[in-house]
């Protein structure tokens, strides 16, 4: 990956930033800009740090680095406001958790009659170094997203409210061709993206820090990955 190949995907990451844009922060011309994105002149050391400082990035990074994760996978990299809402969740610690977790709560949705249910899931973090490095176990997290009209009195049932929360947000179109480089990639180019915009990740009690969503559309499946951002 080259410079001009790293600037321009930095500059596309922020908020739709144009050349001309970017050429009135660094005090040069449009056509320095297409110059350097295209490899045919280099900045001079204080304009390659005032990049730097612009897109939250080391030199290393931008120089010699492939910052581009993205690919034509990618979609759609967003800030949204999710609302509020309740859900259940069943968590699982195992060699391969998810499976398992989406299975139990997919159940759990239909013994109680939910058609069509929203299911989301995301990473368990409380999983010991020693069933990590030992047994090499993860936990995994599926909840349902229970409907406005659903009633239970059931103390069987735990259920969650969460408040309306800002998130950023990426779109993967079939995540699971590859989902052991496509997954994880979403992850650190939707938190590229939140540096290179200055969105603070929101890590509290009460807010799910991400979470992902796997849906269909016209027979195509995608997965939206959602981390959540300081407003």
């Amino acid at each position: 990956m080259s410079f001009g190949q790293n600037l321009q995907f930095l500059r596309k990451m922020r908020k739709g930033m144009t050349q001309e844009d970017l050429a009135e922060k660094m005090g040069v011309s449009r056509q320095t800009i297409s110059k350097w994105e295209i490899d045919s002149a280099f900045p001079e050391m204080e304009k390659a740090i005032a990049l730097c400082n612009l897109f939250a990035c080391s030199l290393d990074e931008l120089l010699r680095k492939n910052m581009n994760s993205d690919s034509e996978a990618y979609t759609n990299m967003r800030v949204e406001k999710v609302l509020p809402f309740r859900y259940t969740r069943y968590v699982v610690i195992s060699g391969s958790p998810e499976d398992d977790a989406i299975k139990h709560i997919k159940d759990w949705a239909s013994s109680y009659k939910i058609e069509q249910p929203e299911i989301i899931g995301w990473d368990f973090p409380k999983v010991s170094q020693e069933q990590i490095n030992v047994y090499h176990m993860h936990g995994y997290a599926a909840a349902c997203i229970i409907p406005k009209d659903f009633i239970t009195t059931s103390s069987e049932i735990e259920v969650i409210t969460q408040t309306d929360q800002q998130y950023a947000v990426i779109t993967i179109k079939e995540p699971f061709k590859a989902p052991f480089s496509l997954i994880p990639n979403a992850y650190k180019t939707l938190m590229r993206y939140m540096d290179v915009n200055n969105f603070k990740h929101k890590q509290i009690k009460d807010v799910l820090s991400c979470f992902e969503k796997v849906y269909e559309k016209d027979g195509v499946s995608y997965m939206d990955v959602y981390i959540a951002i300081e407003s």
